[in-house]
């Protein structure tokens, strides 16, 4: 698999892989993840086996020291090999480059497997988000300093 830079013709790819990683109420409308991808400072790695998009990250800086991981998407046949790491690697990688020093992101309360995978990345519950991705459906915010962490 490799990382690339995101290009226009990944869009219906990885708005597909969104919709079958994430349940409805949490995966992105298209026009959801075509504003996302279209916003100034947004940064987006792709993760690439045989032509086929397996994976992606999009991010996006909110300021010049906070940045923010919108989703993290990895195919059911690409998990557990690592790809979910290399590609927020990548992504912190970017944002420290430009100068970012702490990163959030959301992720349902729901979902244990993804908060201890950000957990044993460094990333710490910071806030519990009541009805966040919809009635009843809680997530929590997370958040690491870059600066404070040992490189991926």
């Amino acid at each position: 698999m490799r990382l690339r830079p995101f290009r226009r013709a990944d869009f219906e790819s990885m708005w597909k892989l969104d919709r079958t990683c994430f349940p409805p109420g949490i995966a992105y409308s298209r026009s959801e993840l075509r504003a996302f991808l279209s916003r100034k400072t947004a940064d987006t790695i792709v993760a690439e086996r045989e032509g086929d998009v397996v994976g992606f990250v999009l991010g996006w800086r909110r300021s010049k020291t906070e940045g923010h991981v919108i989703t993290l998407d990895v195919a059911p046949s690409a998990r557990r090999h690592g790809l979910g790491r290399r590609l927020l690697a990548e992504l912190e990688r970017r944002f420290r480059a430009a100068g970012v020093r702490e990163v959030q992101l959301e992720t349902a309360v729901a979902n244990t497997i993804a908060i201890a995978f950000y957990e044993r990345l460094g990333y710490r519950k910071v806030a519990h988000l009541t009805d966040y991705y919809g009635p009843g459906m809680h997530a929590w915010k997370m958040q690491t300093m870059l600066g404070h962490r040992r490189q991926m």
